[in-house]
């Protein structure tokens, strides 16, 4: 997916007591867009990350999906809060907050525009058999499902054990014919890491 910024749609948002954040790539977008350092609620340990790579303040962390980062967010009644996402979210946290009584917003930041066929690296790859596939996002995986299915490699991935971010991921990149479908202990970069260093030693 290629990532693009809407920097100049955070001079539209309302004011904001915190912050929430369902990706590390609403992150990323608000910190390009120059947004002060409130208080942010991540749904998860990969967006909360990134919150404090670019100088945010931790308010809480949800266990890694919409309903239980609504839920955190609920209980503390932090007051007004922005939701920073791409174009395509995971669930509507702005209604689910209004409904909990909790005055909140949205703020588009980014859009994750998806590739149109796989790469030629990337087809090669699969078909001289992969160790491995990174999937971040339920998305990505059922991105990467048609494509391969598009492209007629499908098969190259029988071999091709998943490491998913979430249970979440894992669940949709199981319509994919993996070997295995691995979900790190820790939902971030690091639980990467130690997945692949494990396999490696």
């Amino acid at each position: 997916m290629t990532i693009r910024m809407r920097p100049e749609a955070l001079l539209d948002a309302p004011p904001a007591d915190v912050l929430a954040f369902t990706s590390a790539n609403g992150v990323r977008a608000y910190a390009a867009a120059g947004g002060g350092a409130l208080p942010v609620y991540a749904v998860g340990a990969a967006s909360a990350a990134a919150a404090r790579k670019a100088g945010l303040p931790i308010a809480g962390v949800a266990e890694g999906d919409v309903a239980s980062l609504a839920a955190l967010i609920a209980r503390a009644r932090p007051g007004r809060v922005l939701h920073v996402s791409g174009v395509q979210a995971a669930g509507d946290l702005a209604a689910s907050l209004t409904q909990a009584g909790v005055s909140a917003s949205r703020a588009v930041l980014y859009e994750a525009a998806p590739a149109l066929t796989l790469p030629r690296a990337a087809t090669t790859a699969i078909r001289d058999g992969l160790a491995f596939v990174l999937l971040y996002s339920p998305r990505s995986a059922r991105l990467l499902a048609r494509l391969v299915e598009e492209a007629g490699i499908r098969s190259g991935l029988s071999a091709t054990r998943c490491v998913a971010l979430s249970a979440a991921v894992a669940e949709a990149a199981r319509s994919l014919p993996f070997a295995d479908v691995i979900v790190p202990p820790t939902p971030d970069d690091s639980g990467f890491v130690d997945i692949l260093s494990g396999a490696s030693s």
